[in-house]
């Protein structure tokens, strides 16, 4: 099942200042370079996490949907495996559509090509999405099937978002925030992050937030309770603004593998022996990683 990233994040979850610090470095002239390695960086843990940390448009496509070519597979009342049709419940997991990278944030979209070639998209009330479970899966909602695609490559399409934190931005003079890729919903709950600044005033870090005023372009207010008033902000904050968080973790590795790449720039190291430090890049990821 190829996959490709189709819309990268609007941000990065390590500031180009942030790195300098790290690195010690004070002047301009090794900024493209040290940004590159910041991109490198996210990209190296989020594939060795499964995760996507900040919000990104990603396509899946295949052949044919799950289990299309074999048929239903039913359980009996103890979970095993039934020759009779219908005879007990079907095993929902032998037709899911596991997407990756984690956290699954929305379908965007599922269309396949038709027995006489026509695309057809599936309107959301043919399938359940479960952005619960890591990794996130889609499967037919209660007393649907996956339909039968022509029989070519890549008949089936999935566009999905997926991210742990949405870049905002704030405007004090209308309490309103604006988030990049995402369309918050009224009630729900949500906690804000900063890297490299400040938060909006008066709004805190790990604080729960309710959705309120939710309008088009992705805008929205937030009260400090369910469907209460908004908000009143004072400032802009300042820094990168996020609606979710990126863990610290994944920041100081990030941090780890661009300092050993901006000290070793070249793909062999002569008379040295390199030695992996321990808890080091792995240990710092490995907890929060999705198989």
């Amino acid at each position: 099942m190829p996959l490709r990233l189709i819309t990268p994040p609007a941000v990065e979850p390590l500031t180009l200042a942030e790195a300098k610090q790290h690195l010690r470095v004070d002047g301009d002239e090794e900024n493209p370079l040290i940004s590159g390695l910041i991109a490198a960086a996210r990209r190296t843990c989020e594939n060795f996490q499964g995760r996507a940390y900040v919000l990104q448009g990603w396509r899946l496509t295949a052949d044919d949907f799950p289990l299309q070519a074999y048929g239903l597979r039913w359980l009996d009342d103890r979970g095993h495996p039934s020759q009779a049709l219908g005879g007990g419940r079907y095993d929902v997991s032998q037709w899911r559509i596991l997407l990756r990278p984690a956290p699954l944030h929305a379908v965007a979209s599922i269309a396949y090509v038709d027995q006489t070639g026509v695309t057809q998209t599936l309107g959301p009330s043919e399938y359940l999405v479960d952005s619960q479970s890591e990794p996130g899966q889609i499967v037919p909602a209660y007393a649907k099937y996956w339909p039968v695609p022509r029989l070519q490559p890549n008949a089936v399409t999935v566009n999905f978002l997926a991210g742990g934190a949405t870049a905002i931005v704030a405007d004090p003079s209308t309490d309103v925030l604006t988030a990049t890729g995402r369309a918050p919903a009224n009630g729900d709950v949500v906690q804000l992050s900063n890297i490299g600044g400040a938060l909006p005033a008066p709004l805190l870090a790990a604080t729960d937030y309710y959705v309120v005023n939710a309008g088009a372009g992705n805008t929205f207010k937030l009260s400090a309770t369910a469907g209460g008033a908004a908000i009143d902000l004072t400032a802009a904050g300042d820094g990168v603004q996020f609606l979710g968080t990126v863990p610290e973790p994944v920041r100081l590795a990030m941090r780890l593998l661009i300092g050993h790449w901006y000290a070793n720039r070249e793909s062999v190291v002569v008379g040295s022996t390199a030695t992996e430090l321990p808890m080091a890049v792995e240990s710092l990821l490995w907890q929060e990683r999705v198989f």
